[in-house]
């Protein structure tokens, strides 16, 4: 099914959701603290570490994940979008998951990112990997298009790819990407951006 938002109609029809902590700080609480008071407690502290270790990595993946929906969100607002979008936030189905999903039902535009944060740049493996899935986005954004008439071919949809990196890409990925006129975005770049936007463009 396509994901919360996606589909214009998703907000008043949705019979499922999914419900996240919004605070960052409870979110680490409730997942590494508080399973763990009578460790903590009792000084178990190798045990600890070990656990730490080896889930931590994940956690900071999907708070990068909702940074880079934060910054296009930001964005969205200031109007530095290639277009003003009706909804901004994630998309997924049987065969793949867009970090960052960004729609305008009228003008038929839509915004893919995706966001890595390992250690190595991303490559082309990765760039393939993320084309292919943001071409499934917009495969379900046609079929689900509410301007689609029988008989008729769905309308073209223009598509806009960011590639939110922690460091940054390969030179080599980075000239292919200026090739498909995407975009890469650093975690130091989301961070100056959203330092200088407005406090009320970020709420």
């Amino acid at each position: 099914m396509l994901g919360p938002g996606l589909r214009p109609t998703a907000g008043r029809q949705a019979r499922h959701a999914r419900y996240f902590l919004g605070d960052p700080f409870l979110r680490f609480y409730y997942r590494f603290v508080a399973p763990n008071r009578s460790r903590i407690a009792q000084g178990l502290s190798d045990t600890l570490e070990r656990q730490f270790a080896e889930q931590l990595r994940a956690f900071v993946g999907a708070s990068f994940e909702e940074l880079c929906r934060a910054w296009t969100l930001a964005q969205a607002r200031a109007g530095g979008l290639p277009f003003s979008p009706d909804f901004v936030g994630s998309d997924w189905g049987p065969q793949h998951q867009a970090d960052v999903a960004a729609v305008n039902w009228r003008e038929h535009q839509a915004l893919i990112g995706e966001a890595k944060w390992a250690d190595e740049p991303p490559d082309h493996k990765d760039w393939r990997l993320f084309v292919e899935r943001a071409q499934r986005v917009v495969q379900r954004l046609k079929a689900a298009d509410p301007a689609n008439k029988p008989k008729r071919e769905p309308a073209a949809w223009q598509l806009h790819l960011i590639v939110f990196a922690r460091r940054g890409v390969t030179p080599a990925l980075r000239a292919e990407v200026k090739k498909a006129q995407a975009r890469v975005m650093t975690f130091a770049e989301m961070v100056r951006d959203l330092e200088r936007l407005p406090e009320k463009l970020i709420r």
